[in-house]
């Protein structure tokens, strides 16, 4: 009974161990004007600082925040 027990909490640990590192972002910064995006496995972040121009030369941002649970979509 003791040996499923132990091989109970190493698995759980495991798993928790897991968990934890599919959480650790990774920073990705853009050169378009300061778009930085935060990206893990579970979930990313983007926050949009985008340098945009219009037909007639004139030139603005765009600004935006974008959250995303399971931002990798492996079936298409």
């Amino acid at each position: 009974m003791e040996r499923k027990a132990k091989r109970k909490r190493i698995l759980l640990l495991v798993i928790l161990v897991m968990l934890v590192v599919s959480c650790i972002p990774v920073k990705f910064v853009y050169k378009d004007g300061g778009t930085v995006a935060y990206r893990a496995v579970l979930y990313s972040y983007t926050k949009y600082h985008r340098l945009t121009e219009d037909g007639s030369g004139n030139a603005s941002y765009y600004e935006a925040d974008v959250f995303r649970f399971f931002p990798f979509n492996y079936f298409d």
